[in-house]
């Protein structure tokens, strides 16, 4: 007679297999729990390590201090390149050293020196800058402010008495024909940023601090008490008078044309000549 599995059995094993699922089903579901808080342990860890980590280098001597002492030598730094900025545009003089050069913004070439006898004893030739720059000192001893256009007229004016009264130039820097008389290009690109104002005192060194030697010194005071008085429509005036190498040499719409140190120094020499006869 064949085996029969009881009903109860039957039925029993009918609810067992659905548990069965359940349970396997729950216990999958656990499982993965388990590995998800394991991954957020691991995770915390790893943060709290990376943060630990963090702290360490910061608190070491090599870690907050050198971050402090880096972003303290980077204000520093700043904190430098602004004063110096600001001591420069307030102490900032026209008292540059001789022989400083600053070409035409058109590329002017270097000037002919025709007859420059700086060789001499006892004569010094200098820059046009440092002319300029003794010049506003004798002023501001004087205490008179110049304009850049009286200023480059006395400046031009020495040097062309340089000539007859020192027989030597005065400086070595170009000098051209522009529209509105004989320019220093060096001397104009120093002093363009003044406009038609006077340059201020506080840009000017001490007058009781030549930077030229004494026998230039009393050359230039002397050109100052002859000319100084004039404003600069005036001084401009007498670099435009007919026969003037300026005169001589610009040409409308010509640019960087150079007048040569021989015509100045031949007008000069005329002018010298004519007032020696005058007062004899």
């Amino acid at each position: 007679m064949p085996h029969r599995t009881p009903i109860y059995m039957l039925w029993a094993e009918g609810l067992a297999r659905p548990l069965l699922r359940t349970s396997q089903a729950l216990h999958h579901v656990l499982e993965l729990i388990r590995g998800a808080d394991h991954m957020a342990d691991t995770t915390r860890q790893g943060a709290r390590g990376n943060n630990a980590e963090r702290t360490k280098r910061a608190d070491s001597p090599c870690g907050r201090d050198r971050q402090c002492g880096s972003h303290r030598e980077d204000r520093d730094r700043r904190n430098r390149r602004y004063d110096t900025e600001a001591t420069s545009q307030a102490r900032e003089r026209i008292s540059w050293s001789a022989g400083t050069s600053r070409e035409h913004d058109r590329g002017s070439a270097p000037r002919d020196r025709g007859a420059r006898r700086s060789g001499e004893v006892g004569v010094m030739a200098y820059s046009a800058i440092t002319i300029a720059d003794q010049i506003l000192r004798i002023a501001k001893g004087k205490g008179q402010m110049l304009t850049p256009l009286q200023l480059m007229k006395l400046v031009y004016i020495a040097h062309g008495w340089s000539f007859p009264l020192r027989g030597s130039d005065l400086f070595e820097n170009r000098i051209e024909a522009w529209k509105y008389g004989p320019v220093i290009p060096d001397l104009y690109h120093a002093t363009k940023r003044f406009g038609r104002e006077q340059i201020g005192f506080d840009f000017v060194g001490s007058p009781d601090e030549p930077v030229v030697d004494a026998q230039t010194k009393g050359f230039l005071e002397n050109v100052f008490n002859a000319y100084g008085h004039m404003s600069g429509i005036a001084l401009s005036s007498l670099t435009h008078q007919s026969g003037t190498p300026w005169q001589q040499v610009y040409q409308e719409g010509v640019y960087n044309k150079a007048i040569p140190d021989q015509l100045i120094k031949q007008h000069y020499d005329e002018l010298h000549r004519v007032r020696r006869s005058a007062a004899a």
